[in-house]
């Protein structure tokens, strides 16, 4: 069910071109889904860039 639900999202992204805010401690799911990344830590950005950079 879940990688369904990413399948869809991805292709809602490449088809519509829409953005989301997606929220996950599972960095399976980023590598995934995200062409941009923040990571927080202590409720603030740490580090953030291009999925592959960071």
């Amino acid at each position: 069910m879940q990688a369904q639900i990413q399948n869809m999202l991805r292709d809602l992204q490449r088809e519509l071109g829409v953005s989301y805010l997606f929220i996950t401690h599972n960095i399976g799911v980023v590598e995934y889904i995200a062409d941009h990344v923040a990571v927080m830590q202590q409720g603030r950005i740490g580090e953030a860039g291009e999925a592959d950079a960071v």
